[in-house]
């Protein structure tokens, strides 16, 4: 029969979570960040003895150092530097549940930043905004329209409205609707110049452009699984696509423009299509925000607002 010893039968230690006082981990960031044991327990509204206290209990159940203090300073050692690392991203996390869980329990409210391109948010979002508004009284919008691409943590931005390619939608993105574009042209300058056979032929045309990026004088198409790209030029050059638009009713040049803009002209005979059998890339309306893991609840009903209002087809798609 084996031996039994009074070894075998001592009950095991177990050693305390830190997580089993998280008022002793936001004093730890606090001492750390303020320098200072009086500084952190003003910021933190509790009695100096207290944070001290809280500091010996964390140091107990963590079993190592975490700052050595003199009468005048206070030095963090390795280990305390390793934790208080790890100690931001948990009060960091309690932060944003705290905001969510408070943010649930009432009215979306606040002040709405959007930043969209210009004749996309005149058109399509602007007109959005009084019945999203009136939808949520305690949510005050603004709206800013520019050709350039917004820094939207520089600039306090909360949702961008952009316009891409399939192939550009970038982690962080989300989907709105679809928003093709089309080759067309009036039926005056088509009557002139004739239509272009194949996406070849519109480099002996006169073209409409818009300087969007490096290569925006190369239209891409598709044809069967393949993406070309047909290099392009012609009397006019802008970053407005409003201005190629009137161009193009004029019987300037042929344009290459989102339905959103075009429908309603291809609708009433002022645009028509060219080049239907080689269907440009698709593109989308998508909302870029600053930070995925949290978003605000105003930003969250604006964009199902937006999802509502446009639909899964939007109107302007269904020609």
């Amino acid at each position: 029969m084996p031996t039994s010893s009074a070894h075998n039968h001592r009950p095991q230690r177990v050693r305390p979570s830190l997580l089993s006082d998280l008022k002793a981990i936001e004093v730890f960031v606090s001492v750390i960040e303020t320098q200072s044991l009086t500084k952190a327990a003003r910021r933190l509204g509790i009695g100096v003895s207290t944070v001290s206290k809280k500091l010996s209990e964390l140091e107990e159940r963590a079993e190592t150092r975490l700052l050595n203090r003199t009468t005048r300073n206070l030095y963090i050692t390795e280990m305390g530097k390793r934790l208080y690392e790890r100690c931001l991203k948990i009060t960091d996390e309690i932060e944003k549940a705290e905001t969510e869980l408070w943010e649930q329990s009432r009215a979306p409210s606040g002040r709405l930043r959007i930043a969209a391109p210009v004749v996309l948010g005149r058109t399509q979002i602007a007109p959005l905004l009084t019945p999203f508004l009136r939808c949520y009284p305690e949510i005050q919008a603004e709206l800013a329209l520019s050709p350039r691409t917004a820094d939207l943590i520089k600039e306090g931005i909360d949702v961008a409205i952009r316009l891409v390619r399939t192939d550009q939608v970038e982690h962080g993105m989300q989907r709105i609707c679809p928003n093709r574009r089309v080759f067309c042209a009036s039926p005056s300058y088509l009557q002139e110049h004739g239509a272009p056979g194949d996406p070849n032929a519109l480099s002996g045309h006169a073209c409409l452009v818009a300087r969007t990026n490096d290569t925006f004088d190369r239209w891409p198409y598709v044809k069967g699984r393949n993406i070309g790209f047909t290099r392009v030029s012609g009397p006019l050059v802008s970053d407005n696509v409003d201005v190629l638009r009137q161009a193009a009713i004029d019987g300037l040049g042929i344009a290459y423009l989102g339905l959103s803009l075009v429908a309603p002209d291809i609708r009433a005979g002022r645009l028509q299509q060219v080049l239907e059998s080689y269907p440009v890339q698709d593109s989308l309306i998508v909302v870029l925000l600053p930070h995925v893991d949290f978003i605000p609840q105003r930003v969250k009903v604006f964009i199902a607002f937006l999802r509502e209002r446009f639909g899964e087809t939007p109107s302007w798609e269904e020609l």
